[in-house]
């Protein structure tokens, strides 16, 4: 745990989100997001990093809604 002491204020931080209650989960969720939260132009555009967006595909004529 020593790795993730200088990380220790962002760990408090992310446990405040509701759902995330392991310390190893929010260790997981800054070893791919990072800290550093410039590079993503706004939070739309982090959760569309993430994946979290739904998505509207057209498939035959039919629009279906994907999350």
């Amino acid at each position: 745990m020593k790795l993730v002491e200088p990380y220790q204020q962002q760990i408090s931080l992310i446990l405040t989100i509701p759902g995330i209650k392991d310390i190893y989960t929010a260790i997981a969720i800054i070893g791919e997001i990072g800290t550093d939260m410039s590079v993503f132009q706004s939070s739309r555009h982090l959760c569309s990093w993430a994946g979290l967006t739904p998505r509207t595909m057209k498939v035959q004529e039919k629009r279906n809604l994907y999350v």
